[in-house]
């Protein structure tokens, strides 16, 4: 309505408004790296004098809202959370729609970037030589669905592996759809050292639908420790295992500094990581203990197994 102020007359004209539907509201970056949390927050304004409920969609699996649904007080400010947890390098474009039936539809786009995960964890293995070593390491599976794993061993950056050094034992690896914190899933390691001091490698552990995880396996062997006693009951052959370390055959020598113990062969030649057992005969008549005493060359210390001779 128009209204001449010197002569009174007025003037009515009808105006069509047409409402439509916002693109976006806002544009929100979101960059993080696979399996950590980046959160952002939207403040959303209530003027009404009732509650305006929201319920919070997006087209990024990787997108939660908290809380879900969202209620805003009457005449009040609320604020969601826009939590951004990616489970799979990559970057994109997504949209999130907040709906409510007091104030309507609220969309916004969303830029996102998912960085590759960096070093999970170190997991630490110590074991004599000769011996072998478990360690489980746990990883975190994220993604809501179900996934399946495979894992392999490769060389730490600026190491060379031994083969079979480290195994995997664990060779089923899957993981159920996991839920807001996510699920462990365990992995045994299986430390086989064939030389003294550190041994390095990396784990990778890998799903199309659950991302990637890496561990760095750090390995100490340490020089024979003495082992028994083996209790050796006269007049029968007792056996006791001993496996060659090395990754190539090896002729070992084999003592007993007791000759009321013996063996069948003072030299034997013992094919690469092969497991054998040296029997040894107790032929005393009153119980009294042994040292066995198993050496090579290039070995300073040596495999020493305490027996206990019985009647």
């Amino acid at each position: 309505t128009f209204t001449n102020d010197r002569t009174g007359d007025t003037l009515i004209k009808e105006q069509p408004f047409k409402f439509i539907a916002a693109k976006s509201l806002a544009t929100i970056k979101l960059d993080a790296a696979c399996r950590q949390k980046q959160t952002e927050h939207i403040i959303i304004a209530n003027p009404l004098d009732v509650k305006a409920t929201f319920q919070c969609t997006s087209t990024y699996a990787d997108i939660k809202f908290d809380p879900q649904p969202f209620e805003v007080a009457p005449n009040s400010e609320g604020t969601l959370a826009l939590v951004f947890r990616p489970v799979l390098e990559g970057s994109g474009e997504a949209q999130i729609t907040l709906v409510s039936p007091e104030l309507g539809t609220y969309p916004y786009q969303v830029e996102y970037v998912a960085r590759a995960a960096g070093l999970d964890k170190t997991v630490m293995l110590k074991v004599p030589l000769g011996s072998e070593a478990v360690e489980t390491y746990r990883f975190m599976h994220c993604a809501s669905k179900p996934a399946t794993y495979t894992g392999a061993v490769e060389a730490a950056p600026g190491t060379k592996l031994h083969a079979d050094t480290f195994v995997i034992d664990t060779k089923d690896i899957k993981a159920a759809g996991a839920g807001p914190e996510g699920e462990m899933v365990p992995v045994d390691i299986r430390f086989v050292p064939s030389a003294l001091g550190e041994s390095r490698a990396m784990l990778k552990i890998s799903s199309p639908d659950g991302g990637i995880f890496s561990a760095l396996l750090v390995g100490h062997c340490i020089p024979p420790q003495p082992q028994g006693p083996i209790v050796t009951p006269a007049g029968k052959a007792t056996n006791v295992d001993f496996k060659n370390p090395f990754e190539v055959a090896t002729e070992f020598t084999i003592q007993i500094d007791n000759p009321q113990f013996t063996v069948a062969n003072k030299v034997q030649k013992i094919d690469p990581r092969k497991a054998v057992a040296v029997p040894v005969t107790f032929k005393g008549d009153k119980e009294q203990g042994a040292r066995l005493t198993i050496s090579c060359l290039g070995l300073p210390t040596p495999w020493i197994f305490f027996l206990k001779g019985t009647k």
